[in-house]
């Protein structure tokens, strides 16, 4: 299935408290257990504020109809231009790490055996000399 990226409208009470769910999910997930995430209501207060300022924006990664990821996006419209904020808060349960070794890398093999991955699909590869 494909990841589909979409902007959320902060009037749209449906998308956002899907994005929040999101964000709060991935946010209470990484920080310590007394981390302080935005409300629902605070983010949709900034998200919907007018500012010759800042430009804010928030996204939404789908996959089918289920939001696996939320992503925000601050832009200073004024001073610091050069700047940005960008934050991305992938849910954890849809989260995975990939690795890959060649079957001859014994070290790096066993490391990830010790880590508990297991092989999921192979890869070969080819290569031929042109004169």
């Amino acid at each position: 299935m494909s990841l589909e990226i979409h902007a959320v409208d902060p009037f749209d009470d449906a998308l956002h408290d899907r994005w929040h769910r999101a964000y709060a999910a991935a946010t209470l997930h990484d920080r310590d257990p007394d981390a302080d995430p935005w409300t629902l209501e605070e983010s949709r207060a900034e998200l919907q504020q007018p500012s010759d300022v800042v430009l804010r924006r928030a996204f939404v990664a789908l996959e089918g109809d289920e939001v696996v990821a939320a992503a925000s996006l601050t832009l200073p419209l004024k001073d610091n231009r050069h700047r940005a904020e960008a934050g991305l808060f992938v849910r954890p349960e849809v989260r995975s790490i990939t690795t890959y070794n060649a079957e001859s890398n014994v070290h790096m093999v066993g490391v990830n055996d010790a880590l508990d991955f297991r092989p999921v699909e192979r890869l070969g590869e080819f290569q031929k000399r042109l004169v």
